[in-house]
């Protein structure tokens, strides 16, 4: 297998690859095809920044994973039911609709919000380390010195900020408010990501389970309809690299990081995966899917 840089994975087949266009990513992998529509979560308490054009969802679409990190397995019609009419997801849902395609949550919930806005989006510490470069910026300004310390004590400062995982966290959210350096911006998190060994855990839990339980369903599919599409915000970029690893190697990195997240996750979200249809008059619950080692590993 051959390692993904700045990863924690190995790309399991030579015949996967990726291709990146703009807000979609497009994932080819031996069992079928994915494509990940990236759009800004969590801005100003809307799910998006602006609403998902439905001509990026492809034609061959066969299910619509959404990302949601409440705990959808209480009621998954009903969560469903109230983001039906957002703004920046209807038009998407009016598609879905018209060509009957199916939908599904599979993402895992924590049960406390703010374990979730650590470990996964890494908004935390990209929010200490902002405050930290302000603050060390505000003391070199302030402080007498001659030119050519301020020069030297700001070069120096600004450098090491420069390489903390705060200002790819940054760039990436401010690449996808503005619609500039997407690719650019994604590289420079997969950079960030070399150099911080312990950023690589931000992001990848949700983004591994939700790649273990989407290969899994993949299989499921008929040959002909093997395309499915993720709805994700801009900082789930882990997910190209998990959908490119095979299953023992993403059960291998939750088991390894089972200590950190364990605890927190709601678990039935954890192991299962809910599929809504719609039968040409209201969309209703068709399937709750077990993904047995993935239960199995949150209980051993």
């Amino acid at each position: 297998m051959e390692a993904i840089e700045g990863s924690w994975f190995q790309r399991s087949s030579e015949n996967s690859h990726i291709e990146r266009v703009g807000d979609v990513a497009h994932v080819s992998t031996p069992e079928g095809t994915y494509s990940i529509i990236y759009g800004i979560h969590g801005v100003g308490g809307n799910r998006a920044a602006r609403p998902i054009a439905p001509q990026l969802l492809p034609e061959s679409t066969s299910l619509v994973f959404l990302e949601e990190v409440s705990p959808w397995s209480e009621n998954p019609l009903g969560y469903f039911t109230s983001r039906r009419l957002s703004i920046y997801e209807r038009d998407i849902f009016s598609v879905a609709e018209r060509k009957r395609i199916r939908l599904a949550y599979s993402d895992v919930s924590y049960r406390d919000s703010n374990f979730s806005l650590a470990l996964d989006g890494g908004a935390l510490t990209a929010a200490l380390e902002a405050a930290a470069g302000i603050g060390l910026a505000a003391k070199v300004a302030t402080t007498a010195m001659s030119r050519r310390e301020f020069i030297g004590k700001a070069g120096y400062g600004a450098a090491a900020w420069l390489l903390t995982p705060a200002t790819s966290y940054i760039g990436r959210l401010l690449s996808g408010i503005t619609g500039f350096g997407q690719e650019e911006s994604a590289g420079y998190r997969r950079f960030s990501r070399k150099i911080h060994p312990e950023e690589r855990l931000t992001g990848s839990v949700r983004d591994t389970v939700m790649a273990y339980k989407s290969q899994q369903l993949m299989e499921k599919e008929d040959p002909g309809r093997r395309h499915f599409t993720h709805i994700l915000g801009y900082q789930h970029e882990v997910m190209e690299e998990a959908l490119l690893a095979s299953p023992a190697e993403r059960l291998e990195f939750l088991e390894r990081t089972k200590a950190v997240w364990r605890p927190a996750v709601v678990p039935e979200t954890f192991y299962t995966s809910a599929i809504l249809a719609f039968n040409g008059e209201f969309w209703q619950t068709q399937e709750i899917v077990e993904h047995q080692e993935l239960k199995r590993l949150l209980q051993s």
